[in-house]
């Protein structure tokens, strides 16, 4: 993660391009979004990803670890609320995939089995 923000403070470090933002939605029992525009690099890696993948992320606002993919789902652009944001999730990562189109990747954290 490039920053942490809220739903007020996201613009400005999303914006900045220089990596994925991690949004708190301080919305009780929603996941962390995790944010980033597609022509940013989000459209490099967020689509691309497939049901069971594992991803690691880290940085400011996350608890960092890995993470299995349980949903990716297709969304219209400015039709998604963050009621959309499956609460089953630990975190769901977002990116624009066209003009018209979104896609929210659920993830689940992926337990430290420890050394």
């Amino acid at each position: 993660m490039s920053a942490a923000a809220t739903l007020a403070t996201f613009k400005a470090p999303l914006d900045a391009c220089r990596g994925p933002v991690a949004i708190d939605v301080q919305e009780e029992g929603r996941p962390l979004l995790v944010s980033e525009h597609d022509y940013c690099g989000g459209a490099a890696w967020i689509p691309e990803l497939d049901r069971g993948d594992v991803v690691e992320l880290d940085g400011p606002g996350v608890d960092a670890g890995l993470y299995r993919v349980d949903v990716v789902d297709r969304h219209q652009r400015r039709d998604v609320f963050v009621r959309d944001l499956r609460p089953s999730a630990d975190v769901v990562l977002q990116t624009c995939v066209s003009q018209t189109q979104l896609v929210l990747v659920a993830l689940s954290k992926v337990p430290d089995r420890g050394v």
